[in-house]
C-alpha cells in the first residue's frame, strides 16, 4: 500500500500529460517493470486486491511518465527452468521482448492465476499509455472468464494509444472460437502492425485457424512480422493452412511451433522452398513435434543454408543419432554458416551412445575462427547415463566456443548404463574429471548444468578427487555464472570441500546442490557458505551494473552479457 501511494493510483492520471517529476526518466530512457502477479494458495482476497492495486499503480506511473514499459504477467524469472533461460539467451535479439511462455510449461512450472481485473488493468494501460510497447500474459484466469479476458483485450486494441510491437497470450485458459476470432480481427485492425505475436498454450482454438491465416496474409504482417509463436496449439488445420502463409512473411526471423502436433515435413518443406525466409531465419523451435527421416533431411538442408540461424529447439522430436550427426554436419560445416554461431536443444531424444560419434565428427567442424560455432548444447533427459555424460563432457572440452552445456536428468541404474548403451570399457563412469576438463577447456562457459530430480542420496557418480578438481576449475573460472550439480552424488565430506573451494569464485551467481543425505550441522554450514558465495557475487554484480559496468562473466563480449 505504501508503494502504491508513493506511485499514485489515480486512474485519471492516464489522461494527463507526461509527468516531469521523480517518476519521469530522461527522454528515450527505458525501464522494465515486472508487476507482481503471483498469488500463493491460501492468499486472502485482501492480499490479491493489494497486488492488483500495486499493479495498477505501477502501470499508472508508467503511463503518465516518460517510461517505456514492457508488461509481463506470468511466472517470475527465478522459477523458469534452466533450459528456458538458455533458449531466452540464444534468442535475446527477439523484437521487443517476445515471450518464451510455453517453455515454462515444458519445465513443469504451473501457470500463474490472476483475477479478471488484472487483465482489465492491462487493457486500460494499452488504452491510455502510448509508451507501452509490449504485453505478455502467461497467466490463467478462471475458466469461466477466459473468453471474456480475451475479449477485453480485443475490444481495446483497435483504439489503443499504446504503440504495441509485441502481444503475447499463453495459457490463459480455453477460449471459444468467437473470442479468438475477434482478437485476431482486432490485431489485424490495430493502428500499428505487430512485429511479434505469441498465441501459445492453447490460446488458439481450431475454429480460429482461418482468422489466423487471414491475419498473416495482411500486408502489414507480410512486411513487418518478425516473430511468431504458436506453441502448444494442436489446432486441427494448422499443418494444412500454416505452411503456405509462412513463405509470404518476408520479415520473419523467429518461429516457434513447439508442441503443435504438426506434420513437420509439410512445414519444413515450405521453409526449404523459400530462400528469402531461410536467409532471415534466426530461431526455429520444433520441440515436441515428431521428426521423420524426410523432415530431418529438410531440416539439415535449411540449417546448412541459413546464415543467421542462432537457435534450434528440437527437444522431444524423436531424433536418432544419425539425424543428430547429419544436422551437426549441416549447421556447423555448411559453407553459408561460416562465422556464425548456434545453440542446439536436443533434450528428450534418447540418442544414448550414438551422440558420442556424432559429436566427435561434428564439433571439429566448428573449431576454426571462421567456422560456425556451437555456443549451447542441451542434452537433458537423453538416456546418456554416467559414461555418456562423461563422454559428452570430454568431447565438449575441446570446443572453446561453448557458453552453455546442460546434461541434466541423465542418471541410469548404477552399473547398467555402460552395458546397455554400449559405451565400452574406455568410457569413464566417474563424471567429475570430464566435467572439470570441460570447465578448463571452455573459458567462455557461462552455465553448466548436471541437474537431477532432487532425490536424496541418488545421482551420477563423482569421486572425491574428481569432485575436488571440478570445484577448483569452477572456482578459477572467470565467466561461469551458473553451476548446477544437483544430479551428482555428493556426500558430507565432499560438500565440506566444495564449501572451502567455491568461495574463491568471483563470478558464480547461482549454485545448485543435491539435497544433503542428512540435516547434519556441518552439512548445513557448508551449504550456507556456498549460498553466501552466490549472494556475495550477486550483490557485487548488481553494484557494478548500477555504476554502469559490464557485470560479471568475463567483462567484454558474451561474458558481459552473462553478467
Amino acid at each position: 500500500a505504501a508503494v502504491a501511494a508513493s506511485l499514485g493510483s489515480d486512474w485519471r492520471a492516464y489522461q494527463s500529460p507526461a509527468a516531469e517529476g521523480d517518476a519521469a526518466v530522461a527522454d528515450g530512457g527505458e525501464a522494465e517493470l515486472e508487476a507482481p502477479s503471483r498469488t500463493e494458495e491460501g492468499s486472502t482476497k485482501a492480499e490479491a486486491r493489494a497486488l492488483l492495486v500495486l499493479t495498477r499503480a505501477v502501470l499508472g506511473a508508467a503511463a503518465c511518465s516518460a517510461v517505456t514499459a514492457e508488461i509481463r504477467l506470468g511466472p517470475c524469472a527465478g522459477e523458469r527452468s534452466l533450459a528456458t533461460k538458455l533458449l531466452d539467451d540464444m534468442m535475446r535479439d527477439k523484437p521487443d521482448g517476445g515471450g518464451r511462455s510455453e517453455s515454462a510449461l515444458d519445465g513443469g512450472i504451473p501457470a500463474v492465476v490472476v483475477p479478471l481485473e488484472a487483465i482489465e488493468a492491462c487493457a486500460t494501460a494499452l488504452r491510455f499509455s502510448p509508451r507501452v510497447l509490449s504485453l505478455s500474459v502467461d497467466a490463467a484466469v478462471a475458466e469461466r472468464h477466459a473468453s471474456r479476458a480475451t475479449l477485453t483485450l480485443a475490444d481495446v486494441l483497435p483504439s489503443a494509444r499504446a504503440r504495441l510491437k509485441h502481444l503475447g497470450l499463453a495459457r490463459t485458459g480455453a477460449v471459444d472460437d468467437a473470442a479468438a476470432n475477434r482478437l485476431l480481427d482486432a490485431m489485424a485492425a490495430a493502428p500499428l502492425p505487430l512485429a511479434s505475436i505469441e498465441l501459445s498454450g492453447g490460446s488458439l482454438p481450431s475454429g480460429a485457424v482461418g482468422e489466423l491465416t487471414a491475419l498473416l496474409g495482411t500486408e502489414a504482417s507480410r512486411e513487418g512480422l518478425r516473430s511468431l509463436s504458436l506453441a502448444g496449439n494442436k489446432a486441427s488445420g494448422l499443418s494444412r493452412e500454416l505452411p503456405a502463409q509462412l513463405t509470404t512473411l518476408r520479415a520473419l526471423e523467429h518461429l516457434d511451433l513447439a508442441h503443435c502436433g504438426l506434420d513437420c515435413s509439410r512445414v519444413l518443406g515450405a521453409l526449404a522452398a523459400s530462400p528469402r525466409l531461410i536467409d532471415r531465419l534466426v530461431t526455429l523451435i520444433l520441440t515436441g513435434n515428431k521428426l521423420d527421416a524426410l523432415s530431418a533431411d529438410l531440416l539439415a538442408q535449411i540449417g546448412s543454408k541459413a546464415p543467421h540461424l542462432r537457435a534450434l529447439g528440437l527437444a522431444s522430436t524423436g531424433m536418432n543419432s544419425a539425424m543428430v550427426g547429419t544436422l551437426l554436419a549441416a549447421v556447423l560445416g555448411g559453407p553459408a554458416r561460416a562465422g556464425s554461431a548456434i545453440g542446439l536443444d536436443l533434450s528428450g531424444n534418447h540418442i544414448a551412445e550414438g551422440v558420442s560419434p556424432a559429436l566427435a565428427q561434428g564439433l571439429p567442424l566448428s573449431n576454426g575462427a571462421q567456422d560456425s560455432r556451437l555456443t549451447a548444447l542441451l542434452l537433458r533427459d537423453s538416456a546418456l547415463g554416467e559414461a555418456g555424460v562423461a563422454a559428452v563432457a570430454s568431447l565438449c572440452a575441446s570446443h572453446g566456443a561453448l557458453q552453455h552445456v546442460d546434461v541434466s536428468l541423465n542418471r541410469r541404474s548404477d552399473g547398467v548404463a555402460g552395458k546397455v548403451f554400449g559405451w565400452g570399457k574406455a568410457a569413464s563412469a566417474d563424471t567429475g574429471a570430464p566435467l572439470a576438463q570441460l570447465l578448463r577447456g571452455c573459458r567462455d562457459l557461462r552455465s553448466l548444468s548436471v541437474g537431477g530430480k532432487g532425490e536424496r542420496g541418488k545421482g551420477l557418480t563423482c569421486g572425491r578427487v574428481s569432485l575436488r578438481r571440478l570445484a577448483e576449475a569452477a572456482a578459477e573460472h572467470t565467466a561461469l555464472t551458473s553451476l548446477d550439480l544437483s544430479g551428482l552424488k555428493i556426500d558430507e565430506p565432499a560438500l565440506a570441500e566444495l564449501a572451502a573451494m567455491l568461495p574463491a569464485s568471483s563470478s558464480l551467481l547461482n549454485i545448485v546442490l543435491p539435497p544433503p543425505p542428512e540435516a547434519e550441522k556441518a552439512a548445513l554450514a557448508a551449504r550456507a557458505a556456498i549460498a553466501a558465495t552466490a549472494q556475495r557475487n550477486s550483490t557485487a554484480a548488481a553494484s557494478l551494473l548500477a555504476k554502469g559496468g559490464g557485470g560479471v562473466g568475463g567483462g567484454g563480449g558474451g561474458g558481459g552479457g552473462g553478467g
